[in-house]
């Protein structure tokens, strides 16, 4: 395990011990290190991220990795979950900042669902497990809905499920975000400002 990288990065070999899915710096084949796991969080708007291994949400607090506990029924979907911001599951926040298309099953008809049905597909074409009530169709009550092939390309590549494949698209978004931060911090030090 001497020659271990950063799973994303793949250049650093100092790992953090993840809080959610148990691995560790010291039994873990697959590790992750502080700055990428910091980068993953810092891509969302609340500053809330999931783990690229188990996917349960994670922020940084005080130079920590912490997973987000706080359970109460979600504003959004109505069910005891873990509430991340502003009243929200993690899936309804989710949601609400990628409030997608989706087709009912029943109806064939499209509706806006602000929690992330694509999640619950087992591919990107195939109508997903979970139910979402329609309030589209005539009588469909919660019925079961597939993304529209138009929104499949807008979800994060951080949030596409394992299922579908790609996730390393997912650790190249986190790389191309953390060169272009770098580069940003490298402008504020190294550049100079023109006062007219």
């Amino acid at each position: 395990m001497d020659d271990l990288t950063c799973a994303i990065c793949l250049d650093s070999t100092t790992f953090v011990d993840m809080p959610c899915c148990g691995a560790t710096s010291k039994s873990s084949t697959v590790q992750f290190c502080f700055e990428c796991i910091e980068t993953i969080t810092q891509m969302d708007a609340f500053k809330v991220g999931a783990c690229p291994r188990c996917r349960k949400f994670v922020a940084v607090e005080s130079e920590k990795i912490v997973l987000r506990e706080r359970t109460g029924k979600c504003n959004c979907c109505m069910q005891q979950h873990v509430i991340v911001a502003r009243g929200r599951c993690q899936k309804c926040l989710l949601g609400s900042n990628y409030a997608f298309r989706y087709q009912c099953d029943k109806c064939n008809r499209i509706q806006r669902i602000p929690h992330p049905m694509w999640l619950y597909q087992p591919s990107p074409t195939s109508y997903g497990g979970a139910t979402w009530a329609c309030h589209v169709g005539q009588r469909c009550e919660y019925t079961h809905w597939r993304i529209l092939p138009d929104d499949v390309g807008r979800i994060p590549a951080n949030h596409v499920p394992e299922s579908w494949g790609g996730q390393e698209e997912m650790f190249e978004s986190v790389r191309i975000f953390r060169n272009q931060q770098r580069m940003r911090e490298e402008e504020g030090e190294g550049g100079f400002c023109v006062v007219s």
